[in-house]
């Protein structure tokens, strides 16, 4: 769990340990970060200021009113339950994951899976967006998999879709997922105003089907 979360600064805990004669320790711990640093494994970008309750308990971590900042971007999270697996793997459901302010860098782009790096490092948007998603990461074995169901918003952004779009301002809502090497996403796009071409248009919509 430590290794999952990669902590470090100070934090407040209260842990129960329940030894039973020869048998595997029974702990009981919960912690509540007071603005320390994060760089989680399963998304290594850099968190500080982060603040939030830690439960563990039985191979289970909870996690809940978490919120920590990368320079502009603010990152929140309502509830997050991690099941840790024997082997080391583990399965993350992640609820109501929010990033305002994201600014599309390298370092947020080195941190994602590789194909939300590819789509990303594609559109490349000028202005920072807003994500909203639920997600699950499942690691088992060294493969991942990834379940989502979520949204980009963006306002006055300059995108690279063949050709340039400018003052593109709507959403991108996708549910879907990826196992490493298949990938099945649908959802649909709304653009609220969008100037392609030097033409401008306005209440765009459209169904989205993403395969590879």
């Amino acid at each position: 769990a430590w290794k999952l979360f990669n902590p470090s600064g100070r934090a407040d805990f209260l842990a129960q340990i329940d030894i039973v004669g020869k048998g595997r320790p029974i702990l009981d711990l919960r912690a509540a970060a007071r603005r320390c640093r994060m760089k989680p494994s399963c998304f290594p970008y850099q968190l500080e200021e982060v603040v939030g309750d830690f439960h563990y308990a039985e191979d289970r971590v909870i996690l809940t009113d978490f919120r920590g900042r990368h320079g502009p971007t603010q990152v929140s999270l309502k509830l997050a339950e991690v099941v840790l697996y024997c082997n080391g793997g583990y399965r993350a459901d992640l609820y109501q994951l929010r990033a305002d302010n994201l600014w599309v860098d390298q370092e947020f782009l080195a941190a994602v899976p590789p194909m939300v790096r590819t789509a990303f490092a594609t559109l490349r948007p000028d202005q920072p967006i807003r994500i909203i998603t639920d997600l699950v990461l499942i690691e088992n074995q060294g493969a991942t998999q990834y379940h989502w169901d979520g949204s980009a918003a963006f306002a006055r952004t300059k995108l690279q879709c063949g050709l340039e779009a400018s003052e593109a301002t709507g959403q991108i809502a996708l549910r879907g997922w990826y196992d490493g090497s298949k990938l099945l996403a649908q959802g649909n796009l709304r653009l609220d105003q969008v100037t392609v071409a030097q033409l401008p248009l306005r209440d765009v919509r459209s169904p989205m089907r993403v395969t590879e």
